[in-house]
């Protein structure tokens, strides 16, 4: 269903069911249905593996061995916290680390999934937390507290990591960075995100 994931869609409530994900990072909303992601992993061929996708079809991620995303949806009791907020909390994380975050070129090896975004290691994730809380206040739409809204951060965006202090001290690092989050066009920042990798790699060898 190639829907916006933050429209409520309002399907036949039966017995329950799945979707599959298509492009979204989180699952489509549906009302009155609580909805919980399921992932099949595949372990293909490590040598000659002539796998490919091409077409419309469901989100599938991963290089050597794939994942594909699954749906289920089942009726929603009345006491369980709306899917909405769930999605508020996601999109606040997605939106703060394409903001301030750094991202890696690539996804660590021997990991399939989405790349890494570090965010700054002055960062934490109470100090985020309040600002989503603020947010939520400035929109009057509810908040999730914060061990809620930390379980669905490494649920559903586990990629999205504070820095650790040591990979903040180098001077040339925060200046890429701050180029990074500069950057006006996605041109601009792919360019400067090469630049960044390019200088870790050449400090590790270092």
């Amino acid at each position: 269903m190639a829907t916006e994931t933050k429209t409520i869609q309002k399907l036949p409530r039966i017995d329950p069911f799945y979707m599959m994900r298509y492009t979204s990072s989180i699952c489509q909303r549906v009302s009155g249905m609580s909805v919980t992601e399921e992932i099949i992993t595949t372990d293909d061929e490590d040598t000659a593996n002539n796998n490919s996708v091409s077409g419309s079809h469901p989100k599938v991620t991963g290089t050597s061995n794939h994942r594909l995303y699954y749906c289920y949806y089942r009726y929603k009791p009345q006491h369980a916290l709306k899917y909405e907020d769930i999605h508020n909390a996601i999109t606040f994380i997605v939106n703060y680390a394409a903001a301030v975050g750094m991202p890696q070129y690539e996804a660590p090896r021997g990991r399939d999934g989405v790349p890494s975004i570090f965010l700054p290691s002055s960062d934490t994730k109470k100090g985020i937390h309040e600002l989503y809380l603020a947010s939520c206040d400035e929109t009057n739409i509810r908040a999730r507290k914060m061990s809620s809204f930390e379980e669905a951060w490494l649920k559903f965006v586990p990629y999205i990591k504070l820095s650790k202090p040591r990979d903040d001290v180098c001077h040339r690092c925060e200046c890429l960075r701050k180029q990074v989050i500069d950057a006006v066009t996605e041109g601009e920042k792919l360019t400067v995100t090469e630049m960044f990798h390019r200088h870790l790699e050449d400090a590790r060898r270092g």
